[in-house]
């Protein structure tokens, strides 16, 4: 599952498609300011602080960040593997990828605006993903082949950071074995 989260991270950070771009089309309620952009893409197969669990302290320009991941969820492999007209040993299955947002603001009311836009953000560009052609989601003999499903998991107040928010993205996946 070494691509599959590498895959997304990468398409995250791009410029053309990423979170950020998405981020600064994404329409905002009367006078809200625009939301930080991301500062940090960082995936638990890159980043030792994201591997383990935890979230750089002490470092502001790092904020906001994302943090991409395998979800809760387990990845599933069907144990029937089909060998293709090229001798490929190719299987079928789902994994579910979390991208957790974590931003930083003194003000909890601002916070919650910056999550709740930076959610969205990652939801278009995940999307963009689902929408762009098969070479942006294969790595590695992996293809994220549909998005199955997109969910926004939760918001919650973090006293020692600000806010974080998940979207968790669900794909059929194609891999060779």
């Amino acid at each position: 599952m070494v691509a599959a989260i590498r895959c997304v991270a990468d398409w995250l950070a791009d410029a053309t498609e990423g979170v950020n771009a998405h981020l600064a089309r994404v329409p905002r309620d009367g006078d809200d300011p625009a939301p930080p952009p991301i500062a940090t893409i960082a995936d638990t197969t890159r980043t030792g602080w994201a591997a383990r669990g935890l979230l750089p302290r002490g470092e502001p320009a790092a904020l906001p960040l994302v943090v991409v991941s395998l979800a809760p969820d387990p990845a599933t492999l069907d144990p029937s593997i089909k060998t293709t007209s090229r001798g490929a040993r190719v299987a079928h299955g789902t994994v579910a990828i979390a991208v957790q947002l974590v931003v930083r603001h003194p003000e909890s009311q601002r916070a919650a605006c910056d999550v709740a836009y930076g959610l969205r953000a990652l939801r278009g560009a995940l999307l963009a993903l689902a929408s762009a052609p098969g070479s942006a989601r294969t790595r590695g003999g992996l293809q994220l082949v549909q998005l199955q499903r997109l969910e926004t998991a939760h918001y919650e107040e973090r006293d020692d950071l600000g806010a974080s928010g998940v979207v968790v993205a669900t794909w059929s996946t194609r891999e060779t074995v």
